[in-house]
Formats: structure tokens, sequence, C-alpha cells
């Protein structure tokens, strides 16, 4: 298990925690009113806009983190990087978990393994993944 479990992929969640804020203090309250609302409201518009998190919301899941994770976060942040995907993730191949990483950009396939992940990074390069960890030290030119 790693460190930020209980975090998996709570960057993908976010847009709902926005979505229900917006229903519960905005349309809610108009519809009890018995007012018509002004818009309709759909969930996949408030994916598109959370697509990705913030530098913030990475540090504050982080914070659990080894300090060589949180390390490595900094340089991408410093450099001008994409925020990763997800903090704690199960890479799967098959719908099968195969490895488990700290930092995740999927699109990219690249991911962020912290010490005890060091395990799955000859099964993630073969896979076609680029793999960074205490041993492979960050490269902008790969993002």
């Amino acid at each position: 298990m790693y460190a930020n479990q209980r975090y998996h992929n709570i960057l993908e969640r976010r847009f709902v925690i926005d979505f229900l804020d917006k229903v519960f203090d905005e349309m809610l309250p108009a519809y009890v009113a018995g007012e018509d609302a002004e818009e309709e409201l759909y969930l996949s518009d408030f994916v598109e806009k959370h697509e990705e998190g913030t530098w913030e919301e990475i540090e504050e899941l982080l914070q659990f983190s080894d300090q060589d994770v949180r390390s490595f976060a900094e340089l991408v942040k410093n450099a001008g990087i994409d925020t990763p995907d997800t903090v704690g993730y199960e890479i799967t191949d098959d719908d099968k978990v195969i490895a488990e990483a700290e930092l995740v950009w999927k699109a990219k396939k690249i991911a962020y393994l912290s010490y005890e992940q060091k395990k799955y990074a000859e099964k993630l390069a073969h896979l076609g993944w680029t793999v960074f960890d205490d041993e492979h030290p960050f490269r902008a030119d790969v993002f």
C-alpha cells in the first residue's frame, strides 16, 4: 500500500465536489423556492473545467509523501510543467493492476516512483512508460 492511497484519484474527482456545491448552493434553493432554473447544469461541463489540478492541490496531497516525491514535484513545478493527473495511482494493463506510482501523467505515460515502488520501473518501461525515481533524475525534455 502506498502513502497516498486514501487520496487515490482525488484530483479526478474534484470536479464532482464543485458540481455538487453549485447544485446545493445555487440551484436547489431556487428550485425549493419555486423559481425556474436560470441555466441547465450538466456534470460533463464540470469535467472539462477540472481536468487538471492546481499545484496547491498537489502540494496538499504530497504532504503525506516522502521527501523525494515532494522534491521531484517541486522540480516539475519550477520547470513550468503541468501538474500530474493524480497523486498515488495504480497503473493497469488489460484491467489488471501492474504497478503503483506516486505521480502520474497518464496521457504522456510518465510516472514518478517512490523508493518502495522502484520494483515496477522495468515493467513500466517495457510498456512504454517514462519512469523517474531517485536513480533516474528529472528531465524536463521528457514532458
